[in-house]
């Protein structure tokens, strides 16, 4: 099995887990109003925020049925890069984070999450909560790569940065106003 089967069936159960717990949402939502239209509980506010999560719930069913149909359509490089990942003997750099194959950088955690080289501009540490746990962000032409790396010490974050910042010509590293400034020129050129 080649790679870009092996993206597509995972993009289609992402798609089938989605669908799934929207209708499984849905139901739960359709039946909760029901019991409270009976029950005359149904507020104003009540009835808004049914409403919202109706809508909410109904996206998210027709993305996942349109991911299933058409696994590709928010992916549309994936399947150039997967060629090139499928005739490479074995990757150029791996860690327990990253592959870089060629000149296509591959995220391990979200195999989707991949891009060229050369389209990466800015990479920086993104903190997430107040117990300072920070990702990697990768911000490229074409998407917003983020590489958990909970569980390991500052420099080994910065190993990583400096790593991923060596095979990619045109990235800068830290977010500052210049750099986010640079990032958008370049993705606007493109």
């Amino acid at each position: 099995m080649k790679n870009i089967d092996l993206i597509i069936k995972k993009i289609k159960n992402e798609a089938m887990v989605k669908l799934v717990f929207s209708l499984i949402a849905l139901a739960v939502l359709l039946l909760y109003t029901l019991k409270a239209y009976m029950e005359e509980f149904l507020s104003t506010f009540t009835a808004i925020v049914v409403a919202v999560l109706f809508v909410l719930f109904i996206v998210l069913c027709i993305d996942g049925a349109l991911d299933s149909k058409k696994p590709l359509r928010k992916f549309p490089h994936l399947p150039e890069m997967a060629k090139i990942i499928d005739y490479a003997e074995k990757p150029d750099y791996e860690n327990r984070y990253i592959y870089i194959f060629g000149n296509v950088f591959v995220n391990k955690t979200r195999i989707t999450d991949m891009s060229y080289l050369e389209d990466i501009y800015v990479i920086y540490r993104e903190k997430v909560s107040s117990k300072e746990i920070q990702n990697i962000r990768i911000l490229t032409k074409n998407s917003d790569i983020k590489i958990n790396t909970a569980g390991i010490n500052e420099n080994e974050k910065e190993k990583l940065i400096q790593t991923i910042k060596s095979f990619c010509p045109n990235a800068v590293i830290g977010r500052t106003r210049q750099n986010m400034k640079y990032y958008r020129e370049k993705k606007r050129i493109n």
